[in-house]
């Protein structure tokens, strides 16, 4: 077998009809389990990039540009962002990848639809960690007006400007992680630095409530919180533990929102024991 790099390729598929880009970081065994990455919202598949070469040695790891983001098409007409869309894409991707059940890791949005898909396809899921989400997020539309002026993605003269624009949302990650992200949101236009991300997907996403929902997870959940988020509170964290039955949290209290990049060496810690005591169950 060559040595493995853990170095992603960037590849495409059409699992539900609609073009998703993902990347893809290998095999590293045969027959290795799939463990799917999920960014948030107005994310992109390479906002893994860091975390993903931990897993690649063990996992067969891919990460999605969801519908929408990054390189991925965007839904022809109005609408298409409803979670049930995202748990179409997902379950048809799986299938393509051959995989019967997989490993979820999702953050924001992608958390939302990892809880959503251990719900709705109990089968399916080895196991899942969802970052710093609510199983009904709020649809906080005043918050996406305010970072996306016209519901049109700004377009940045530098990158530094975008790590201002970015701090806003993620207020305790380090400059060098900004900047690292900027790289592979943004691409060069004529205008200036702009993600390719539909600006639709944030203001039309139509999550779920799935509170009546988690009950019936059936696969080992791992939710992580960071402490300093505004998007879940201690108590709705507990709350969400207690009506998992495989269910476990952790708090990252130095962290906000994206924990994985303001305490990348705690997630990539904590997610890496949880999947390493999971990931092995053999398929039903």
């Amino acid at each position: 077998m060559s040595e493995q790099t853990y170095d992603p390729v960037r590849r495409t598929a059409r699992p539900a009809g609609l073009e998703i880009s993902y990347l893809d970081w290998g095999e590293p065994t045969a027959g290795s389990a799939a463990l799917i990455l999920l960014h948030g919202t107005m994310g992109c598949a390479a906002d893994w990039s860091r975390v993903a070469p931990t897993f690649a040695r063990s996992y067969r790891v891919v990460a999605l540009d969801q519908r929408g983001h990054g390189l991925s098409a965007h839904p022809p007409a109005p609408g298409g962002y409803a979670t049930r869309d995202y748990l179409d894409d997902l379950e048809a991707f799986a299938d393509a990848l051959g995989a019967t059940q997989v490993g979820l890791l999702g953050h924001g949005m992608g958390g939302h639809n990892a809880i959503a898909f251990g719900a709705r396809r109990p089968g399916r899921v080895l196991c899942a960690l969802a970052n710093d989400v609510a199983p009904a997020p709020p649809a906080d539309s005043a918050t996406w007006e305010e970072l996306l002026p016209g519901r049109v993605h700004p377009t940045f003269a530098s990158v530094e400007d975008y790590v201002t624009w970015r701090r806003r949302a993620v207020p305790f990650a380090p400059d060098a992680l900004l900047e690292e992200e900027a790289g592979w949101r943004l691409r060069r236009r004529p205008s200036g630095w702009r993600a390719d991300s539909d600006t639709r997907a944030a203001f039309d996403w139509k999550p779920d409530d799935l509170w009546e929902e988690v009950g019936g997870i059936r696969c080992p959940m791992l939710y992580i919180r960071g402490g300093r988020s505004p998007d879940l509170d201690a108590a709705t964290q507990q709350s969400l533990v207690m009506r998992t039955p495989n269910g476990r949290s952790i708090s990252l209290e130095l962290a906000g929102h994206a924990t994985y990049l303001d305490r990348e060496e705690e997630f990539i810690e904590l997610s890496h024991a949880f999947f390493a005591a999971h990931m092995h169950r053999a398929a039903a």
